[in-house]
């Protein structure tokens, strides 16, 4: 993947797990109906313990500094 954008160290390791682990190739019908050669299942890294870690590095690098709490 050397036309890929570079990322900072978190990024990098949670792209590395979504190409490895979720990124599939073949011929595939979609729930449109329509064909594709590939598929994006993010279940595959969001739901392994090591890509839920990837996938929480990657979210609590984005939160401010100055955030005290997160509802949801």
């Amino acid at each position: 993947m050397d036309t890929l954008p570079a990322l900072d160290k978190a990024r990098e390791e949670l792209r590395r797990h979504v190409l490895t682990h979720s990124l599939k190739t073949g011929n595939f019908t979609l729930k449109s109906g329509r064909s594709s050669t590939w598929f994006l299942d993010t279940k595959q890294t969001a739901c392994s313990p090591d890509g839920v870690l990837l996938v929480a590095d990657v979210a609590l690098g984005m939160i401010p500094a100055e955030v005290t709490a997160i509802g949801g």
